[in-house]
């Protein structure tokens, strides 16, 4: 794992033990001697991991810390607490400015490699999304160079604790609620199928369950789909260092300390809750950045360039196998008249009407967008002349059969489409050649009368596609 970590400390020697410990890991490392400095390295070397003193003069580890949280373009960055105050109120308060883990000095090495590597790892996974959403901001030609995301409610969470100490479960439970909700369940078996039919926040794992053990449930629950990327806190004691570490090492992100200091916990979990909802944050931009670079906004149809992206290695793909790939062009008859006599906003009630009623009618694996205007296309992988004949009749009676309501004195519109069809012939054919052939088509059914389906006449050569 190759990674830049910023090691913040106003004692020399506390920054060349560290940066031992750091190197010996193949792990670059910065250093800076006071908060300022800090916060310079930040924005120069850009780390993947800060670990931070918090007794410095001038500017303290508390005030640094808040700064990079509070920082759009820095708030995704781990912060590492290591320091020497022991009290639990200080923990809190740490994790209260958004620090990511506390250690106490003198480190445990193993343990600090641990957490070291632990925070790296999900900083990389936030590193992607970042990426990612960026990008999809850049499909959409929007500008802007950080991530836009919102700022992190984290109320209402939504926590699964997985205990059977009850006294460890009532002081967790009165520490978290009302802010969260606190699910409960005392067996580990349990605990999986829960996690499988809902959606957690954050999943809370006693390591000293009574009949189970609970690095194996920890390692379960981070291999499930439902549950790899939510926060996993492990619940154990300061010196049970050998099981901290392997739940570090499994992708525990934390602890809760027992005994239970409210504070503390409440601060870690939040945290946790904190740094999930930023991740989800960018997840769901992404989502909806891609889907509105793919997705016509009007009608919820594929966008042109998305099906011009895909029809060429499909076409390709389906020649080389020797199978058939089918292309329908449907133009909405008289539309200018639409739009010309009841408006736009009826124009584009129809527009949303007829899409849906072709969505209806095709497969899952049918490629389909609003090409322009009034006009979609769909194409069909292993479908052959006949058959898409029959498929565009049956889309053009479920559109002519049935008025569009709209929002007009006049009552429902009756509307029509013209349909053009074509499908490969060929091993030299190409989706270029096919849009052409689908298109003369469309027009030879406009010439012919309208509302109807024209097939190019090179259709009854591909008769014997299978």
């Amino acid at each position: 794992m190759t990674a830049r970590v910023l090691v913040v400390d106003d004692s020399a020697g506390s920054v060349a033990l560290l940066e031992a410990y750091l190197k010996f890991e193949y792990l670059e490392v910065v250093s800076a001697s006071n908060g300022p400095q800090a916060l310079a390295r930040i924005a120069e070397r850009e780390p993947d991991l800060v670990v931070l003193d918090l007794l410095m003069e001038g500017m303290d580890g508390f005030e640094v810390c808040r700064r990079i949280k509070s920082d759009p373009g820095t708030t995704h960055v781990p912060v590492l607490i290591v320091s020497s105050l022991d009290a639990p109120t200080d923990r809190a308060k740490a994790f209260n400015v958004g620090a990511d883990d506390y250690m106490m000095k003198p480190l445990h090495s193993p343990s600090f490699i641990a957490r070291v590597r632990s925070l790296i790892q999900s900083k990389r996974v936030i590193d992607e999304l970042r990426v990612a959403e960026r990008t999809g901001r850049e499909m959409r030609f929007q500008s802007g160079a950080g991530a836009t995301v919102p700022e992190i409610d984290i109320a209402g969470g939504q926590l699964l604790l997985v205990a059977d100490d009850r006294t460890t479960v009532n002081q967790i439970r009165s520490a978290l609620v009302p802010e969260h909700q606190v699910h409960i369940d005392r067996d580990a078996d349990d605990a999986l199928l829960v996690t499988k039919r809902g959606e957690f926040d954050a999943i809370l794992v006693d390591l000293s369950l009574e009949g189970a053990d609970g690095l194996r449930l920890c390692s379960q629950l981070r291999n499930l789909e439902e549950t790899r990327h939510t926060p996993l806190l492990a619940i154990a004691r300061e010196r049970d260092i050998v099981a901290r570490v392997r739940a570090l090492e499994m992708g525990v992100n934390g602890f809760v300390t027992l005994p239970v200091h409210i504070g503390e916990l409440q601060a870690g979990v939040n945290s946790q809750l904190r740094r999930k909802r930023y991740a989800d944050a960018l997840r769901r931009n992404l989502r909806q950045s891609l889907e509105r670079a793919v997705k016509d906004p009007l009608t919820s149809m594929h966008k042109r360039r998305f099906l011009e992206s895909l029809l060429g290695p499909l076409v390709a793909q389906n020649v080389e196998r020797g199978r058939p790939v089918s292309l329908l062009i449907m133009d909405v008859d008289h539309f200018k008249a639409v739009n010309d006599t009841y408006g736009h906003d009826v124009g584009d009630a129809v527009l949303r009407e007829v899409a849906g009623r072709i969505s209806s009618s095709l497969r899952g694996i049918d490629l389909s967008c609003r090409f322009g205007g009034e006009e979609f296309v769909v194409a069909f992988s292993g479908i052959d002349g006949a058959t898409v004949v029959q498929i565009a009749e049956r889309i053009r009676c479920k559109v002519a059969d049935r008025p569009v309501p709209i929002v007009s004195d006049k009552g429902p519109l009756q509307v029509t489409i013209s349909i053009g069809a074509a499908t490969t012939f060929g091993s030299d054919d190409t989706a270029a050649a096919l849009l052409k052939r689908a298109d003369q088509a469309l027009y030879r059914a406009k010439k012919d009368g309208r509302n109807r389906v024209a097939h190019h006449e090179k259709w009854e050569e591909v008769a014997g596609f299978s």
